[in-house]
C-alpha cells in the first residue's frame, strides 16, 4: 500500500510538472511567433522584389560575360609565348581561329617559335605556312591556330 501511494504521488507530481512544462513551451512558441512576425514586418516586400530582380540581372550579366570574347588574354599569351627572334603583324581573329603574319630572324628561330606554340595547351591546330626569305636574311611566314575557349574569355587563364 505504501509503495502504491509513492507511485501515485510521483505520478501526480509528474503530471503537474508536464502540465506546467507544456504551458512554458506554449508561451515560448507564442513569443517566437511574435518575434517572427516582427522580423517579417521589418522586411519591405518591394525591397525584396527589387533585390530578387537585381540578383536575376546579375546572373544574366555573368552568363553574358562568360560567352563574351576578350582578346586581351590572347594578346597576353602571345606576348608571353613569342620568342625574342620572332615578331608578329597583321593579326586577325574570326571567332574560331587566329591568323597572323610574322617575321623570324632565321629558320631556326621560326622552328623554335613553332615548338613553343605546339607545346602550349591553350592553342591547337597550329599551322605555319607561306615561308619566304627577305633580302635582309629574315624569314617571313604566316601562322594560323585555334585558341582554346579559356584563352578568349574573361576568366583567368591558368597555364
Amino acid at each position: 500500500m505504501g509503495l502504491s501511494s509513492v507511485f501515485f504521488i510521483l505520478s501526480l507530481m509528474l503530471s503537474f510538472g508536464l502540465f506546467f512544462y507544456r504551458g512554458f513551451l506554449e508561451t515560448g512558441i507564442a513569443k517566437l511567433s511574435d518575434d517572427l512576425k516582427k522580423v517579417e514586418s521589418e522586411f519591405e516586400p518591394s525591397l525584396i522584389l527589387e533585390l530578387q530582380a537585381t540578383a536575376k540581372s546579375l546572373d544574366s550579366v555573368k552568363i553574358s560575360m562568360n560567352k563574351h570574347v576578350a582578346l586581351s588574354q590572347l594578346f597576353d599569351f602571345l606576348k608571353a609565348n613569342t620568342i625574342f627572334d620572332a615578331s608578329f603583324s597583321n593579326f586577325s581573329y574570326d571567332k574560331k581561329s587566329v591568323q597572323m603574319s610574322g617575321t623570324a630572324k632565321s629558320y631556326a628561330a621560326l622552328a623554335q617559335q613553332s615548338l613553343v606554340f605546339e607545346k602550349s595547351r591553350l592553342i591547337k591546330d597550329v599551322l605555319f605556312s607561306n615561308f619566304s626569305l627577305t633580302s635582309e636574311g629574315f624569314v617571313n611566314f604566316s601562322v594560323k591556330f585555334t585558341p582554346e575557349a579559356e584563352l578568349i574569355s574573361y576568366k583567368p587563364v591558368s597555364d
